[in-house]
């Protein structure tokens, strides 16, 4: 086997090349690439955090509005209760314009109930 002068400027050739090209083209290629995988974890990490965060947020809001409708069921309630306390007292008598202008008050208070209910 015959090594020549070519073959040994080639194998110097190929090391120099080798350490021009990994040191300014591989080496900050690495380095972006490094960079991008660090700055995606970092905001996985923060999305996550910022998911945690809803979450827990939204568990608040969903017992506060439950606290709520109670709140507002238990007063409906005592409310509801007083009114059919105070009932008016009515009496009757066969005296035809008296009836009529109960009828007519009632419907009123019907028409007022129903309008106020929505």
């Amino acid at each position: 086997m015959q090594v020549n002068a070519t073959f040994l400027i080639q194998i110097i050739n190929f090391w120099i090349t080798y350490f021009f090209v990994s040191r300014m083209l591989l080496k900050p290629i690495y380095c972006l690439i490094q960079r991008k995988k660090i700055a995606e974890k970092n905001l996985l990490d923060k999305l996550k955090e910022k998911e945690q965060f809803l979450l827990v947020d939204q568990n608040r809001k969903k017992e506060n509005l439950i606290n709520f409708k109670k709140q507002v069921k238990d007063s409906f309630k005592i409310k509801a209760l007083k009114q059919t306390v105070k009932s008016p007292v009515v009496q009757y008598t066969k005296n035809p314009e008296l009836i009529h202008k109960l009828i007519e008050e009632s419907k009123k208070v019907i028409v007022n109930k129903v309008i106020n209910a929505h």
